[in-house]
């Protein structure tokens, strides 16, 4: 009985076509393998988000908010600098570095009183206690003058609100407003001077957390629209290697 005996030789084609497919497997392993690791980092974060605080830790690097279009606000007011900052940009009320207030128009002034934070807008009066939180609005249907423009505190029973048809004075349970003559002219809630531009970054920054970052990386979003043809690419990618490997695997089994 003969026992037939396998030459052991390649065919030219088969050669020169493994002779090319090793370089690119390996080329595409390396640029698999990055993928790969960048899924498996951001993965992992986003797997511990609330374990990291992520959604609570604001993106504050200016290139990373200017790479979302995240505009600094239109309006920066710093009303107190003391015992915390207390300032405004655009409808949004800051208390050290806290959003404590987002208010339904543009806010005018705030001041602090006895225990109490007061906002304004052209519309609407907010109430808020000492830590910010929030307790009470008033708006014309609760007897609230309209169209403010400014807001004086006179002491903690006394205060005043300038409107487009005079100026109103509160009653001690800051509940009705009645128009009237101060004794002394009201000292007008007046903005600090210079921009803060701490208090701008806080503004721009509460629209992004790292949460969201890592989420947009994690699936290409990040990188824009097109992205996503890329992310198909590098999936094809990983489908190249696994085939290009089982081939090279068999042929190398084979002979």
């Amino acid at each position: 009985m003969s026992k037939k005996l396998h030459s052991g030789k390649r065919s030219p084609l088969s050669l020169a076509f493994k002779r090319h497919l090793r370089p690119w497997h390996r080329r595409l392993g390396l640029v698999g393998a990055l993928f790969l690791v960048l899924l498996a980092l951001t993965g992992v974060a986003i797997n511990h988000a609330d374990d990291w605080h992520l959604p609570q830790s604001r993106v504050t690097l200016n290139w990373l908010l200017d790479w979302y279009g995240i505009q600094p606000p239109n309006q920066v007011l710093l009303f107190e600098t003391a015992p915390d900052v207390l300032g405004a940009t655009d409808n949004l009320l800051w208390l050290g570095e806290h959003q404590i207030l987002e208010a339904k128009g543009l806010l005018l002034a705030a001041a602090r009183t006895e225990g109490f934070i007061l906002a304004i807008d052209s519309d609407n009066l907010y109430l808020l206690d000492g830590q910010g939180q929030l307790q009470e609005v008033q708006d014309t249907s609760t007897g609230l003058p309209k169209t403010l423009a400014n807001l004086a505190v006179m002491g903690p029973d006394e205060i005043w609100l300038q409107a487009a048809d005079g100026m109103y004075q509160s009653d001690s349970q800051l509940i009705e407003w009645t128009r009237a003559m101060p004794f002394k002219a009201p000292e007008w809630i007046q903005p600090v001077a210079q921009a803060d531009t701490a208090l701008q970054l806080q503004a721009r920054s509460a629209s992004l957390n790292w949460e969201r970052v890592l989420l947009d990386l994690h699936s290409g979003r990040l990188f824009g629209p097109w992205a996503k043809w890329l992310w198909d690419f590098l999936a094809f990618v990983f489908v190249l290697i696994s085939v290009s490997g089982g081939y090279i695997w068999w042929q190398q089994k084979r002979h």
